[in-house]
């Protein structure tokens, strides 16, 4: 497997939000050390089930993914990923998990509309 292969598989779009991703670049700091220069749309390779769950870092579970996107799904699984970014596109204050689920309890439902990730959108599953 080779980064070329995870890219292809979109055509050079983040799985989840479909921004058109760049490769990350290598710059020299003021001490000259090479760092990479982080950008929202930077081309990162993401787990679809994450590694902290046993996913495999075979092909099948690779997908090409915006620095946004693979920091903020972190180690959730697909649907947790949905759900947080659900509550941000309908403007709902981020709260934890025990949060919801207090709120849940007490019968406070949000109304939200159902996010659609990039690889939905366009049938890559």
């Amino acid at each position: 497997m080779n980064n070329k292969e995870v890219y292809d598989k979109t055509n050079g779009r983040c799985w989840y939000c479909g921004i058109e991703l760049k490769e990350i670049t290598r710059i020299e700091d003021k001490y000259g050390n090479m760092i990479s220069k982080i950008e929202p749309d930077n081309f990162v390779i993401d787990h679809i089930v994450p590694r902290f769950y046993g996913g495999s870092s075979d092909i099948d579970n690779l997908v090409p993914c915006c620095w946004k996107c693979n920091s903020t799904k972190r180690t959730f699984d697909i649907e947790k990923f949905r759900f947080r970014q659900m509550l941000k596109l309908n403007g709902v204050p981020r709260f934890s998990d025990e949060q919801v689920r207090y709120l849940y309890s007490m019968g406070f439902y949000f109304n939200l509309t159902r996010y659609e990730f990039y690889f939905e959108k366009m049938g890559l599953i």
